[in-house]
């Protein structure tokens, strides 16, 4: 991709978490490359007082306007997501085909322990009223356990549906150390982006999110920028 790094934009979201804070490393690096790059939370710009009220759709919505501002100003719009952000990006893909490309970084196609997980999700509304009042003070950082339950459903159901309907460039990149997501799965899951130009890469250190070293994904990144 012969684009200049400032028509180039990138799209960022995190997995599971209350804010934006575990892409904010990677951000920096794309930003002192020259390149333009937004970050938000996996759900969008969706408020957050009450995590419990976030439902899919909504957070699609909100990150279909993000995509959609982002390529206003840029010539390429690039996604990169973490874990649940990862599948959030491939989702708005499914019906707007309008991302350059989409880095997914852990891409939960199978959760590691999904009946402990499950139960979680089921525990998870009985317990909220009592976590809410620590979850309200963002400096916690407290995980957003009010989304629990829709975010599991989320994964374990209509995410793998559909997968066909990609149609843009796919990076898989997950460690084979990673204790969330099932990284065995991910070959015949990413056989199922039918229309979409797929690429993975497994690596052998890392976590599920890949931030202990921020670099080595910047790389793959810009070599995946070349195939593009």
């Amino acid at each position: 991709m012969n684009i200049p790094p400032k028509n180039i934009c990138f799209v960022l979201l995190p997995g599971f978490a209350p804010d934006d804070l575990p892409v904010q490393k990677l951000k920096a690096l794309l930003t002192e490359r020259g390149y333009s790059a937004v970050s938000t939370n996996f759900f969008g710009a969706v408020p957050s007082e009450d995590f419990s009220k976030i439902t899919i759709p909504d957070a699609l919505t909100s990150i279909e306007a993000i995509i959609q501002t982002a390529k206003t100003n840029h010539e390429k719009v690039i996604g990169v997501g973490i874990s649940l952000g990862g599948a959030m990006l491939l989702e708005h893909e499914k019906t707007h085909h309008d991302l350059d490309g989409i880095v997914s970084i852990g891409t939960p196609f199978r959760l590691s322990y999904p009946r402990l997980i499950r139960i979680g999700s089921y525990i998870a509304p009985i317990i909220y009223p009592l976590y809410r009042p620590l979850e309200k003070k963002k400096s916690r950082r407290m995980f957003p356990i009010g989304a629990l339950r829709m975010a599991v459903d989320y994964m374990q159901n209509r995410f793998l549906q559909g997968l066909e309907k990609i149609e843009t460039h796919v990076l898989f990149v997950q460690s084979k150390q990673d204790s969330v997501a099932d990284y065995r799965v991910l070959r015949e899951y990413a056989s199922k982006c039918t229309n979409a130009h797929t690429e993975i890469i497994l690596s052998e250190n890392g976590t599920h999110v890949m931030d202990d070293n921020p670099e080595v994904v910047l790389g793959y990144i810009e070599r995946f920028l070349q195939q593009l």
